[in-house]
């Protein structure tokens, strides 16, 4: 019961509510609005869905952003967990993937009603 979806991160073609899961892998490191893209995949959720952002840890390789057009270097704790609580989910403990940049994997969830 899994289903991957192209679509503008800003204007999802979906219904509000109505998805127990959504996933932000290695895209928000290119939005130019990452709170938009946030708030959006929230509205997609149904109360107690689950959001995963999985992007970059923050980090210092500003060359990244010409060879591979990115346009933050990463993102620390205190940025996601802004951006998640501002899209109305409850930030729960992220995970790290070690490697030469570190992923990190922030969950959160939307309330119940």
């Amino acid at each position: 019961h899994c289903a991957v979806r192209l679509a503008d991160m800003y204007r999802l073609p979906l219904a509000d509510r109505s998805y127990d899961t959504a996933v932000l892998h290695m895209v928000l490191h290119y939005a130019e609005d990452p709170a938009g893209a946030v708030i959006e995949a929230a509205r997609v959720l149904r109360p107690g869905g689950r959001l995963v952002a999985i992007d970059l840890a923050a980090h210092d390789r500003t060359d990244l952003s010409e060879k591979l057009a990115h346009r933050w270097a990463g993102f620390s704790d205190d940025t996601m967990r802004r951006l998640l609580t501002g899209a109305g989910l409850r930030f729960t403990p992220p995970v790290t993937v070690p490697g030469a940049l570190p992923v990190r994997l922030w969950p959160a969830e939307r309330p119940m009603d």
